[in-house]
This record gives structure tokens, sequence and C-alpha cells, in this order.
């Protein structure tokens, strides 16, 4: 006897087998969303976006940006304590036209971060910096 025999005996699947995937239009959009992008439209309840900094809400860049935190990490669940980010040097490599410094500092009390530093040689003072965050090779325009 098969399994797909005892299941349709039981009464757990239709006699037919499972149920087909409804057919996707997958005509381009032009979203950079692809074909995702009917269904995020769908999820945005109309296009109204309550926390939009183009309403008229929010009165500065700081109080968007507060209220923007605050949804955050009441969605991630996450309220980590303010810490000091006790930078400590582990590694330090001449590579040429700068030096390379590998660092390791705290975000949270539990957490310490490693990050590169390169500082330019026969430089001083204040000096332009570029952030490089870590990224897993994909584009991510939600979330």
């Amino acid at each position: 006897m098969r399994r797909r025999d005892v299941l349709m005996g039981a009464g757990w699947i239709e006699q037919g087998g499972p149920a087909q995937d409804q057919a996707k239009d997958l005509r381009p959009s032009g979203a950079d969303s692809g074909t995702l992008y009917a269904d995020i439209e769908r999820l945005t309840h109309g296009g109204e976006y309550s926390h939009s900094f183009l309403g008229s809400r929010f009165r500065s860049l700081e109080e968007y940006r507060a209220e923007g935190r605050r949804l955050l990490l009441d969605a991630l669940g996450l309220r980590p304590e303010p810490v000091a980010p006790r930078a400590e040097v582990v590694d330090r490599r001449d590579m040429g036209d700068f030096i390379r410094e590998k660092i390791l500092f705290s975000t949270t009390p539990e957490w310490r971060v490693p990050a590169y530093v390169h500082l330019p040689k026969g430089r001083k003072g204040r000096l332009p910096a570029i952030v490089d965050l870590h990224s897993h090779g994909g584009m991510f325009l939600f979330g």
C-alpha cells in the first residue's frame, strides 16, 4: 500500500492530490523588488506609512530618528544597556601607504565587535573617514 493511499483513506489529503499553486504573472514591474512588488505593496495597507519622514508627524530629523530607533528596538525586543566602547588594538600591520589596525570594541555588555582601522601615513589631525559595513553580498531594499 502506498503512503498516498493511506493519507487519502484517512481523509488527510484530497483524492486529486495536493492543491496546485496559483500561477503568478512574471512580467517585469519596473520595481527594484521584482516580482515581490505586488506583495510588498499589499503589505503597506494602501500606501499609508504612519512613520514616514515625508509625512507631517515629525518636526525634525532628530525626532524622526529617535522614534525610528524606538520602533526598531521594540520590534527586535532588543534593549541593550549603553556601554563605553573600550576600543582595544589587537593587531597592527604596515601596509605600505597606511597602517592597518585590527580593533575590538563593545556594542553591548556581552558583545565585542572586530573592525579594521586604516591610518594613512604622514597625515595628522582630522581626516575624512569611510565606514564600510559588513555585507552578505545581497541588496536589501526592505529590512
